[in-house]
This record gives C-alpha cells, sequence and structure tokens, in this order.
C-alpha cells in the first residue's frame, strides 16, 4: 500500500514538472511573441514618424528659380517680383512652400506621382508673329489671377527624372519642347492641383506657340489668399 502510494505522489510529481514545463514554454513563447509584436510596432512608429518628418518638393525642377515673378490679380498687376525686391525671400518661402508635403501626406493623397505633361495645339499667344499678348484660350482658362514666371533665358521641358522631354505629339523626330513664357493659375478656392502655362514652339506649324500645361499635384491656393490678404 506504502509502495502504491510512493508510486503514485512519483507519477503526480512528474505530470506536475511537465505541466510546468508546458506552461513555462508557453509563457517563453506569449513573450517572444509580445517582443516581436513590440519591435514591429516601434519599427513601424519611427518609420511612420520620419515618414511625416520628411518633405518632399513637388514644383518640376524645371519650372525653379524663374528671373523674376509678376502677379495680376483681377487682371491688375499687383507685383513685380526678382531678386533685388524686399519681399523677394518672403515671396520665395510663400511660393516654394506650395510645393511640399510630407511623404507620408503625399503617398496617401497620390501627390508623389509625377507631374503631368499636356500637349495642346492651341495657340499661346494672341499675335504670334510678335510672340506677344495671350490668346483668347489662354485668357480664358487663365482666368483674372495669375503668375507670370519670367525666365532671361530658354528652357527644356523635363520628365520628373531630370531627362529631356519630347514630344508625344509630333513622332517623326525626337523633338524636344522649349519655352520662355510660362504663367501659374492662382485658384480662388483650394483644389488638388496647379496647371502652369507654357509657350512651347509647335514643330509641325515653324514659327507657332502653342499652350503645353504642367499640371502638379499641389494647390496655387495659399498663394492667391497671400496676394489677396
Amino acid at each position: 500500500m506504502t509502495d502504491t502510494v510512493k508510486h503514485s505522489d512519483n507519477v503526480n510529481h512528474i505530470l506536475d514538472s511537465v505541466s510546468d514545463k508546458i506552461i513555462a514554454k508557453r509563457k517563453l513563447k506569449k513573450t517572444i511573441i509580445y517582443s516581436v509584436i513590440l519591435s514591429v510596432v516601434v519599427v513601424l512608429s519611427s518609420v511612420i514618424i520620419m515618414l511625416a518628418s520628411i518633405n518632399a518638393n513637388l514644383q518640376p525642377n524645371f519650372l525653379q528659380g524663374a528671373d523674376a515673378y509678376r502677379v495680376y490679380i483681377s487682371n491688375v498687376e499687383k507685383s513685380y517680383i526678382d531678386e533685388d525686391s524686399k519681399n523677394y525671400e518672403k515671396f520665395l518661402e510663400e511660393y516654394n512652400g506650395q510645393f511640399y508635403t510630407s511623404i507620408l501626406a503625399g503617398m496617401f493623397t497620390g501627390r508623389l506621382s509625377a507631374y503631368e505633361i499636356q500637349e495642346t495645339n492651341t495657340q499661346f499667344y494672341s499675335n504670334n508673329a510678335e510672340k506677344s499678348g495671350m490668346s483668347s484660350t489662354l485668357k480664358s482658362e487663365l482666368g483674372s489671377n495669375y503668375i507670370k514666371l519670367i525666365f532671361n533665358q530658354e528652357r527644356n521641358v523635363l520628365n520628373k527624372n531630370g531627362s529631356i522631354y519630347y514630344s508625344k505629339e509630333y513622332t517623326k523626330d525626337q523633338y524636344e519642347l522649349k519655352f520662355k513664357d510660362c504663367y501659374l493659375k492662382l485658384d480662388s478656392e483650394d483644389t488638388d492641383t496647379m496647371t502652369f502655362y507654357l509657350g512651347t514652339q509647335d514643330p509641325d506649324w515653324g514659327n507657332k506657340t502653342v499652350i503645353t500645361k504642367i499640371v502638379v499635384k499641389a494647390s496655387s491656393f495659399g498663394l492667391y489668399e497671400y496676394f489677396t490678404a
């Protein structure tokens, strides 16, 4: 009888020991899982914070650094701004600020994608021979609030990666789109895009200058407010 009791105690002891080991292993497994989850959360949080703090510049590089800017509000020239102007730095800060967005916000809104280049055969100037004035179409699309970007030297339209953009409309040969005159439409309400209007040479018409639009996923509303405040 005593031997039977001892044997039973030994069995219970072994079962308790095995049970303790199983419980310990489960606890260890849970601890490891929780540690891994916590590590992933910490890493993801760090990545999110980093993406939220780093800004992306959406401004096409070939449109940066204009030599001067003429601002028109209600079709009246409001300001002429160049590097000698007192408000030049303040204006540039406001102007360039319209193109910045956090990488995180850009990922969710799709703003990080490349700007869109839209070629047209619509006349840019009202007097094409003298390359002066705005065509009726350009006036209509710009509205009464806009900025004329002044470039002293002719520039190439470029792809987002910095390579030269070749006309998609003229396919007989590689034709570079070049421009000097450029307008930015100022929207009087917040929008998802802003549009630049460039005067580029039409290869099929020789001396005809046509409208090429550059559509950027940013808003010019802040600039409108800046000049109408």
